[in-house]
C-alpha cells in the first residue's frame, strides 16, 4: 500500500469512528448501509472502504455477518478484550481490576514523595491533557505521560513496571468504545480534580481522585470487574 492510500485509509478510519462514536449515527447490533452507499457516501473508493472497515474489526468495532452485511458491534455487552502488553498478552478486565487495586495508592505516595519539579510537571501535563480533550485532540501520548508521571514519582521500581500495562489499557480504552465522547468529558473532570491534589499535597483526596477516574473507565467500557464503589 503506498503512502498516500495509506493516509486515505487512515482518514477513512477516523471519518468512520467519528460516524459511529460522536454521531452515533447506528445503534448497537445495527447494520451498516450497503458498500455502495457507504462508499459513496464518505466519498472514497470502495477497496478504500474495506480497508478501514477491516481495521476498525481488529479494533472490535464492527463485525461481518457472512450473507448479511457489516454489523456495529453491541459495545455494551459484557466481553472480553485482550490487549498486547510488554511481557504478554492480558485481559483489559485483569488489567484494570489491577489498576483498581494499586494506582489510587500510587498517586497517593507520589502526591508525599514527588519533588517540586515533578509535581511541576504531572499538573502541566494534567492541563495539557484537558485541554487537548476539550479542543477534540488526540490525547493517547499526553494521557500515558500523565499517568506515567505520576506513577514516576512513587519512587518505587514494582510500580514502574505497571506503566506499560497502563498505557496499553488507556490506548485501548481511549480508541475501542462507543462511550468515547462520555468518557473524554468525565476523564477531563476526573484529571482536573487529581491536578488540583497534587496542588493542595492531599494524598488522600488523590487516593479517592483516581479510584473515582478508574471506576469512570470501568463501566464506560462495561467490563465485568468487582462491582464495589467507594464513592
Amino acid at each position: 500500500m503506498t503512502q498516500k492510500n495509506q493516509s486515505l485509509v487512515s482518514h477513512t478510519v477516523e471519518r468512520l469512528l467519528y460516524i459511529l462514536t460522536e454521531e452515533q449515527a447506528f445503534q448497537p447490533g445495527e447494520r451498516l448501509p450497503n458498500e455502495v452507499k457507504l462508499a459513496s457516501s464518505l466519498n472514497v473508493g470502495r477497496s478504500t472502504l474495506r480497508e478501514a472497515i477491516a481495521l476498525l474489526k481488529e479494533k472490535g468495532i464492527l463485525e461481518s455477518k457472512k450473507g448479511s452485511g457489516t454489523y456495529l458491534i453491541d459495545m455494551n455487552a459484557n466481553r472480553t478484550t485482550t490487549i498486547d502488553a510488554e511481557k504478554g498478552t492480558y485481559k483489559l478486565r485483569d488489567i484494570m481490576e489491577l489498576r483498581l487495586q494499586l494506582e489510587p495508592g500510587a498517586i497517593a505516595l507520589a502526591v508525599q514523595r514527588g519533588d517540586d519539579a515533578e509535581i511541576e510537571r504531572i499538573v502541566e501535563t494534567g492541563e495539557e491533557l484537558c485541554a487537548l480533550i476539550a479542543e477534540s485532540e488526540n490525547r493517547i501520548e499526553c494521557e500515558q505521560s500523565f499517568h506515567r508521571q505520576i506513577i514516576e514519582a512513587t519512587k518505587n521500581e514494582l510500580f514502574e513496571n505497571m506503566i506499560p500495562m497502563i498505557s496499553c489499557s488507556i490506548e485501548d480504552a481511549i480508541t475501542s468504545k462507543r462511550s468515547i465522547g462520555k468518557l473524554a468529558t468525565d476523564t477531563a473532570m476526573d484529571v482536573m480534580t487529581m491536578v488540583e491534589t497534587f496542588r493542595q499535597k492531599d494524598a488522600l483526596a488523590a487516593h479517592h481522585a483516581m479510584e473515582i477516574h478508574l471506576h469512570h473507565i470501568v463501566d464506560a467500557l462495561n467490563l465485568n470487574c468487582g462491582k464495589y464503589k467507594l464513592y
